[in-house]
């Protein structure tokens, strides 16, 4: 399985950045302000879109079916640097839903900037009353693993974590 994101400061036609053999799955890419999120699923995993409901800004979401019964659900998440407290409220919030699904398998690919937080311990030392603390706290109670953690020869992997 491979599953890619890209983050675009432009506008684009979807058609212009479709690879074969995957399935495309797209949110906000007609945006001239932000960044459009795309995510590629391989097409013989028969991924299916996810409507998640959320007010959170930019996330995309699809589903595979597994063996048996499970499933796996996978989300892809940017998170800015000049967010606001509404949208890490809203993030965490959709964190949560993700998990409420009731999905066998949960994969998230992201991008969060977030200076304050270090990703290594899952810690931060902002005040328990700051979002920032909260948003953590969530990553910590969901039982969220990072799996990607360190890739020095590829600068943006560095800030690309998938989390299980």
């Amino acid at each position: 399985m491979k599953v890619k994101h890209e983050h675009l400061r432009f506008q684009v036609n979807k058609e212009e950045v479709q690879l074969e053999g995957y399935i495309q799955f797209s949110s906000k890419l007609d945006r001239v302000h932000g960044r459009g999120i795309l995510v590629y699923v391989n097409a013989q995993l028969g991924p299916q879109p996810v409507e998640m409901g959320t007010e959170f800004e930019e996330s995309q979401w699809a589903s595979v079916d597994l063996k048996d019964r499970d499933q796996l659900l996978i989300g892809c998440l940017y998170r800015s640097l000049s967010n606001t407290d509404t949208n890490n409220t809203r993030l965490r919030e959709l964190l949560l839903k993700a998990l409420q699904l009731k999905y066998s398998h949960l994969l998230l690919a992201r991008d969060f900037d977030c200076r304050d937080l270090n990703w290594d311990t899952v810690n931060t030392p902002i005040s328990e009353t700051r979002e920032k603390y909260r948003f953590i706290e969530c990553i910590r109670d969901a039982f969220l693993y990072q799996h990607v953690t360190h890739t020095p020869e590829d600068e943006l992997a560095k800030l690309q974590v998938n989390w299980t």
